[in-house]
């Protein structure tokens, strides 16, 4: 399943290691490139109680240890892209739902329908922001 949506604001913060048994209606996510202008653009819906990692620390060891069951990422690093994360995750049996963030596209459906059609066994969402909502 395919989705987009703007991110709302108050979005519940996930545990973090310190904190005592998690929510059951709290995801536990991976953020891919948190220092990224995009990614920092909404660390305050997302909170402090996250895993953080890069393309190259996603690997079953990693995931085993975040229990990850959202994977937060840029929708472009430069070096590779949301579709390169679906490859791995598919590869590692994710069955969780992938997140890609991006700023203002001239076709964010079409974006969507092509990583979707690469996420095989989990779920993806294009969360698109605005102009305002990108700046670093």
């Amino acid at each position: 399943m395919t989705s987009m949506r703007k991110p709302g604001r108050g979005a519940t913060r996930p545990p973090t290691s310190d904190e005592p048994a998690p929510r059951a209606d709290v995801p536990r996510v991976l953020i891919i490139a948190p220092d990224h202008p995009l990614m920092r653009a909404i660390q305050s819906d997302i909170g402090t109680g996250f895993t953080a990692g890069s393309l190259q620390d996603l690997d079953a060891e990693h995931l085993r240890r975040s229990r990850a069951e959202v994977v937060l990422a840029p929708l472009s690093l430069g070096t590779h892209d949301i579709l390169d994360i679906a490859e791995r995750l598919r590869g590692l049996k994710f069955r969780g739902e992938l997140k890609a963030v991006t700023g203002p596209l001239p076709d964010p459906e079409t974006v969507a329908s092509e990583v979707g059609a690469a996420c095989n066994g989990f779920r993806f969402e294009l969360i698109v922001l605005g102009e305002d909502d990108a700046r670093p």
